[in-house]
This record gives C-alpha cells, structure tokens and sequence, in this order.
C-alpha cells in the first residue's frame, strides 16, 4: 500500500488527528494491521486537487448513503 505515496507522500484520516508523513512512515502504519486480521480498501471517485505545478492533494469523494437514512 505504501507503495501507492510517492516518497513524501502524506496520510491522514479525517477522523483522525494522526498524521503520517513519508514512504518509510506509510510502510510502517500500514505494516503494522495483525496478520491474522486482513483488510481491504477500495476507492473509487478519487477527487485530486492540484495545489502547484508539482503538489497535488487526493482524497475519495463520497456522498451520504440515502439508503441508511
């Protein structure tokens, strides 16, 4: 997964204060989910933004579910 950042990539959650910055930092938070307990993660409607010629923010665009209303 860490392998998706470039080498300062950035993570943070927006329910989460955490934030974790670099490669080395993504490989680690990602690397350390108990092996016995597996995960997936899929996104899709990735909304980028770019900031600069060469900085750009990613995050999943997503809408309430109306059917859990």
């Amino acid at each position: 997964m860490a392998e998706l950042f470039t080498e300062d990539g950035v993570r943070q959650r927006p329910e989460e204060r955490r934030l974790v910055k670099n490669r080395d930092a993504l490989r680690t938070y990602f690397g350390s989910r108990p092996a016995d307990r597996p995960s997936r993660r899929v996104m899709s409607h990735i909304l980028v933004t770019v900031v600069t010629e060469d900085t750009a923010r990613a995050a999943p665009w997503s809408r309430p579910d109306r059917r859990s209303r």
